[in-house]
């Protein structure tokens, strides 16, 4: 394989372009790319429909998320659980009715926090906030499916 210097790949190294679009701004990481830079090299090796790709350490998505949009097909894999759960977040089917129901069944629900906040968290959040949020998590964790990775 050949290398070459393509410095109009500089800015799309990074996750910066990507940090104001719905979906990919949800996770990032440092060592995050730009879908930008996930498509231009799919143009750039001929990669369409009938492609797979395979992305080892897929990180925050990115690479599975660009080639969802263009209908490339894509399988990804990572050690880190947090990794692969963001990439499955990021990348599911939504029904969009299914989640606003959901959404408006939490907000009705006159939910206590199901257990007490752990020790730490009480130097960070208020009182209040913090049996709000614990109450909020109680009701998504009562979710099944999609609506729950999505909340």
């Amino acid at each position: 394989m050949k290398i070459s210097r393509r410095l109009q790949f500089g800015r799309m190294v990074t996750p910066i372009p990507d940090r104001s679009r719905p979906v990919y701004r949800w996770f990032q990481m440092e060592e995050s790319f730009s879908s930008q830079l996930v498509l231009t090299l799919c143009d750039l090796w001929g990669l369409g429909s009938g492609s797979l790709v395979v992305d080892p350490f897929c990180g925050a998505g990115t690479t599975l998320l660009a080639c969802k949009e263009r209908g490339i097909q894509s399988v990804g894999f990572d050690v880190h659980p947090l990794c692969l759960f963001v990439s499955r977040a990021k990348t599911r089917n939504y029904d969009v009715a299914g989640l606003e129901e959901s959404v408006r069944q939490i907000l009705e629900a006159e939910a206590e926090p199901a257990e007490g906040p752990p020790e730490w968290t009480e130097r960070y959040f208020p009182p209040g906030l913090l049996r709000e949020i614990l109450s909020l998590r109680g009701e998504i964790e009562r979710l099944e499916g999609n609506e729950r990775m999505f909340l």
